[in-house]
């Protein structure tokens, strides 16, 4: 498969678990995680879903996986892993005693995953940098597809949920991009921050409320 071609030099142990099988509530977390995946299979239109690195570091990483590995094929939908992040995986893996483990038991999973259809690895123009690529990739994306990215990194997601607003007026954009992220507790909840802006307008004593289309770009722009 396309995992091994490329990182072979990963030496995977059997018997890893994927999930904290010890967690009383694990039964419970699931459940909610394969629901709001549910949600999200049928609510968006022909949807592309992408995992960054971050989540799949995140304690709570490969639980999302197994909810996907249950939620997806009766969706016949697939997850979307670059190459940059199983570079990345394998990179943490090396330098960081502490995440060698989970590095090798999320690039293990990836690879079943592949195996049994319910992930895709695929190429970016930047192997070795997750979030360039990603970027450039959903260029294309969102014309045709609602994009999903589950990432922790808040300022990349600023990123991606900018980007429809910032190709608008170049390309036809059709699409939207929503973010999610994995909380403390297990829980996959939505990135909203640059949909809504808040701010307190002191000559008024009151709040206005700022949607994304009325700031599109300075967060896109900060960053690139």
């Amino acid at each position: 498969m396309f995992r091994d071609k490329f990182f072979s030099s990963i030496i995977f142990t059997a018997g890893h678990g994927f999930g904290k099988k010890n967690a009383p509530d694990l039964e419970d977390q699931q459940t909610k995680l394969t629901e709001v995946l549910r949600r999200l299979c049928t609510e968006e239109t022909n949807p592309r879903m992408y995992i960054d690195t971050c989540v799949l570091l995140h304690q709570y990483g490969s639980d999302l996986l197994d909810a996907i590995e249950k939620v997806f094929p009766a969706y016949h939908l697939e997850l979307f892993v670059p190459t940059s992040v199983l570079y990345e995986l394998e990179n943490v893996g090396n330098k960081d005693v502490t995440q060698r483990e989970q590095s090798r038991e999320m690039l293990e999973k990836i690879t079943a995953l592949e195996q049994n259809g319910t992930v895709r690895i695929v190429l970016t123009n930047s192997p070795k940098f997750t979030d360039a690529g990603l970027l450039s990739r959903f260029v294309t994306e969102c014309q045709f597809h609602d994009v999903i990215l589950l990432t922790q990194d808040r300022e990349f997601a600023k990123k991606a949920q900018q980007l429809p607003s910032f190709l608008d007026g170049f390309v036809n954009v059709t699409h939207q991009i929503k973010t999610y992220k994995l909380t403390a507790q297990g829980s996959l909840i939505e990135n909203d921050e640059c949909h809504i802006i808040e701010r307190k307008v002191i000559s008024h004593g009151k709040h206005e409320i700022y949607s994304r289309e009325q700031h599109p770009y300075p967060c896109f722009y900060s960053h690139v």
